[in-house]
């Protein structure tokens, strides 16, 4: 397995990006319906609880491009 460089990871989280403004307003979902959904709640890179998978990958991506 080869590691990504700096730049090879910054597009990447770019890309990600990228693909979840896609569906930025989810606010008329049915969270069930959603395939992102999580059975159990995580926290989230703020310290929140949340069974929302799109918001936990939006939080982590911006978290990586901070660092």
């Amino acid at each position: 397995m080869t590691k990504n460089t700096p730049d090879q990871m910054q597009k990447i989280v770019e890309n990600l990006l990228v693909d979840l403004h896609k569906y930025d307003d989810c606010s008329l979902w049915d969270c069930s319906d959603c395939p992102l959904h999580l059975d159990e709640p995580v926290v989230d890179s703020w310290g929140d609880d949340t069974q929302c998978g799109w918001l936990l990958l939006k939080t982590a991506t911006w978290k990586i491009l901070r660092e």
